[in-house]
């Protein structure tokens, strides 16, 4: 009993999220604000910063990741879509798997989804597509030396955010290492004058 209510919950949360019913409160800007700008990690470590992007009509999710180091130097983007109500996990999940593909050991992630940010710094265990999600990369993240995870506003993660609505303009999934997309190097320019 305890249990079937339980995935009624998850799945009328993901329903609402991805309908677009949930509302957030509205965030201050950097201009409003100067704490809040993107920082670059302390040297050792690679950020990956991961956004997810909804497109209602097409219900498809994209998802976006960047990786930087100390110095704010972009090191790789990635890009892909997904029809799924679990999209902020799923770009979480995107970037360990980024990581650990290109044999980074010191990781920290950070994102604007405050639940997945919580739920990856406690222990337990969830229900449903979404539980499987975090319990696989919660798994993965196992792999790294150190890792952290840190909840950031969205105005600090406009290049994940800009890479995850970019997803939803491609047909595959798509890993840059260089050559990054030149409508997303605005964005990095900017968030790099910030640290």
């Amino acid at each position: 009993m305890v249990l079937r209510r339980a995935r009624e919950q998850i799945e009328n949360y993901e329903e609402a999220w991805s309908q677009g019913v949930l509302e957030t409160a509205p965030e201050p800007s950097p201009a409003q604000n100067p704490a809040l700008l993107w920082k670059a990690p302390p040297e050792g470590y690679i950020k990956l910063n991961w956004d997810a992007a909804v497109d209602k009509e097409t219900k498809r999710v994209g998802l976006g990741v960047v990786a930087r180091n100390h110095r704010g130097e972009v090191l790789a983007m990635y890009c892909d879509t997904k029809a799924s109500t679990t999209a902020e996990a799923l770009a979480a999940s995107r970037a360990v798997l980024v990581a650990g593909n290109l044999a980074w050991n010191k990781i920290i992630l950070e994102g604007d989804a405050l639940e997945i940010v919580q739920r990856l710094s406690r222990s337990g265990s969830w229900m449903g597509s979404f539980g499987m999600v975090m319990e696989d990369m919660k798994t993965h993240l196992m792999q790294f030396q150190e890792w952290q995870v840190e909840h950031i506003p969205r105005c600090v993660n406009e290049v994940a955010d800009s890479l995850a609505k970019l997803a939803l303009h491609l047909s595959s999934e798509k890993l840059w290492v260089a050559d990054f997309p030149s409508s997303i190097l605005p964005r990095v320019i900017a968030e790099q004058g910030s640290h």
